[in-house]
């Protein structure tokens, strides 16, 4: 057995002469611990790779148990501005006027082309009216 507390991020079941590593995905923020706990939703795990859990990275989503940061990424058409998203939820719709063209975005990826008009959950600078996502601008009518 050890003669010393077993060190944070590590397990120590009974009996253990060294000891372990949690695996990816999971912590153990207290000293002295037989098991580690999953990682919190919004953060990833992998003590690898560092030291203490990461926020989730702008664009993606972290459900517990993450052990990559960017394992997840915010689908087309959505984006996700703030680190820490704990679910698909945490992504937003494209916001309007806007497209979201590849996953994992932090941001829109830029404004509808001129001529055509977004409103929502656009994937491309020119949806189509099949799309339900915008369309042409109509005759008559100003789309900048």
């Amino acid at each position: 057995t050890m003669a010393y507390p077993c060190p944070q991020n590590y397990r120590c079941p009974a009996g253990s002469a060294t000891p372990l590593l949690c695996a990816a995905g999971q912590y153990q923020p207290q000293e002295a611990q037989s098991a580690c706990v999953s990682c919190l939703a919004g953060f990833a795990c992998n003590f690898t790779a560092f030291s203490i859990p990461i926020d989730c990275a702008l664009g993606y989503y972290c459900p517990g148990g993450s052990s990559v940061a960017t394992q997840n990424p915010c689908p087309i058409a959505t984006f996700n501005p703030i680190a820490q998203g704990s679910s698909a939820t945490s992504c937003e719709p494209c916001t309007a006027g806007m497209y979201c063209a590849t996953p994992g975005l932090s941001a829109p990826t830029g404004g509808c082309a001129a001529g055509y008009y977004c409103s929502g959950n656009a994937s491309g600078s020119t949806p189509s009216l099949s799309s339900g996502a915008g369309g042409p601008c109509p005759a008559g009518s100003y789309c900048p």
